[in-house]
């Protein structure tokens, strides 16, 4: 039998190692209130607002997961953005 996905044998990973989750819930429940706020608001108008959508809430999300303040780390970035200065967009919990 011929595999069906390249990579096939990754599907059972979680069989294999006990700190697999069998499931993506966890995934599918962060995309969950992303997938609602598209829906209630009829989602963007061009590209740029949807690189915009999807980086902040990939930002957001990345550090509500490390109990980081969301809001002291878009201020920071956005009052660099306009002083015209490099934003110093540093936090352990972004990987760099």
């Amino acid at each position: 039998m011929r595999p069906f996905v390249r990579g096939d044998n990754k599907l059972w990973t979680f069989s294999n190692f006990t700190n697999v989750d069998p499931t993506n819930n966890l995934a599918e429940r962060d995309l969950r209130k992303l997938v609602l706020w598209r829906k209630k608001s009829y989602g963007t108008r061009s590209d740029r607002d949807q690189r915009f959508v999807e980086r902040i809430s990939t930002v957001g999300e990345t550090l509500k997961r490390s109990c980081d303040n969301i809001l002291a780390f878009n201020t920071k970035a956005i009052k660099a953005f306009y002083a015209g200065e490099p934003a110093s967009l540093t936090s352990s919990s972004l990987g760099f």
